[in-house]
């Protein structure tokens, strides 16, 4: 039997790496005191959190790192959104930061705008972003950032900063490469490697869009430090806010009618 045509999701939240995907699960488990339902699809395995806030919310993780190639953030999205027609997308992970000296590991990145930053021009004076700012849906933005300060009071010091998130395939773990970046946007608060893919994914199909990472490395030859538990620690963080935002509702125009009951999953 096939699914009704109403069970599918308001929400789309999007992860890649093994620890947030594990970190989302983990996370909304706790926070609604139930487990989610795996659901499979022709390109994706999904996993539904039910109702939360209003709207039905469901996760499925991009198929490879980056933004580009079959198995990049832009492809998987495509793929996701024909498979599901959210009517919103939140991509929800870790990135590096930027700003050592205002910002710590676990704080999170809200993207006002996202720029690829691997569309350059490379001149006699010097090298210059070409690529287009992106801005996240302005309704999303409100949310998050209205909601986000009183998230923050509840958090052991885990602040929150709005902002321009740089993003490129190369996984930066170098402080010159990372400050040629800064040098492209100086406006930057952080970069990681899926938004650019997500921002033109959301923007071709018509699918309201944010990006929500939390700091876990600075991008600057450390990244090998406590990494695990540093991103284990800013994936958690990240998902958190965006569990918390989901809660306080109408984070959508209109929620799709839920199909009756809800089927646990274990998830084991």
């Amino acid at each position: 039997m096939g699914q009704a045509s109403n069970d599918k999701p308001d929400i789309l939240i999007v992860t890649v790496t093994p620890i947030e995907c594990e970190s989302v699960k983990t996370v909304f488990r706790a926070e609604t005191g139930r487990n989610y339902k795996e659901r499979s699809l022709e390109e994706f395995v999904y996993y539904d959190f039910g109702e939360i806030g209003g709207a039905r919310v469901w996760m499925v993780r991009s198929a490879g790192m980056g933004n580009e190639g079959t198995t990049g953030s832009t492809m998987s999205i495509q793929k996701a959104i024909k498979e599901t027609s959210p009517q919103a997308i939140i991509m929800v992970g870790i990135a590096f930061g930027i700003k050592q000296n205002e910002h710590q590991i676990g704080d999170v990145l809200i993207s006002r705008q996202i720029i690829a930053y691997e569309s350059q021009k490379i001149g006699p004076t010097g090298v210059y972003a070409r690529g287009d700012r992106m801005s996240a849906t302005s309704r999303l933005i409100q949310k998050f950032e209205n909601n986000a300060q009183e998230w923050s009071k509840t958090e052991d010091g885990v602040r929150v900063y709005c902002g321009l998130i740089l993003s490129g395939n190369k996984l930066v773990d170098t402080l010159d490469f990372r400050s040629q970046l800064i040098n492209l946007e100086p406006e930057a608060i952080g970069g990681e490697m899926e938004g650019a893919g997500l921002s033109a994914a959301a923007y071709e199909n018509h699918v309201d869009w944010i990006l929500i990472k939390a700091i876990s490395d600075w991008g600057d030859g450390h990244k090998d430090e406590e990494k695990h538990t540093r991103q284990i620690l800013a994936a958690a963080n990240a998902a958190r806010l965006t569990h918390y935002v989901l809660g306080k509702g109408n984070v959508i125009r209109s929620a799709r009618t839920s199909p009756s009951g809800f089927e646990n999953h274990s998830g084991q």
